[in-house]
């Protein structure tokens, strides 16, 4: 008697052991379904802020002609221009290849492929500070 009491007794707890895991990784996946959906809908909400905020950035710049993706800030590294001033030796050389700019003390000063630049073109030498 005690052995058969003993047995339905384990198999009780097995029972009980074995489905407790599955609720609980039921709940799990409920909470991570919820999250998941809750994060597609803060992704759309933002890609229509997004859509909104190129769309007055491109009425601001007054450059609607470009799809609005290439509209940039003025003054980013992306819109800054080199000014190509040949006709006049500045002080300033720029490399063609690297856009570095390089002041009449560095060795690379007219000694690499390029031409005259402004102070403020291009990317400024390590070595000379451009």
């Amino acid at each position: 008697m005690k052995n058969s009491m003993f047995i339905v007794g384990l198999l009780a707890v097995m029972v009980f052991m074995s489905t407790c895991p599955v609720n609980a990784q039921q709940d799990e996946v409920a909470r991570l379904n919820k999250e998941i959906a809750a994060l597609k809908l803060q992704n759309e909400q933002l890609k229509v802020e997004n859509q909104s905020l190129r769309k007055m950035l491109g009425q601001v710049l007054g450059n609607t002609d470009k799809p609005v993706s290439q509209n940039v800030l003025p003054g980013t590294p992306a819109t800054q221009e080199i000014k190509k001033d040949t006709s006049a030796e500045s002080g300033y050389w720029i490399t063609t290849s690297s856009s570095k700019r390089h002041n009449k003390n560095c060795r690379y000063y007219k000694g690499s492929n390029g031409r005259f630049c402004g102070p403020n073109d291009g990317i400024a030498c390590k070595i000379c500070g451009g």
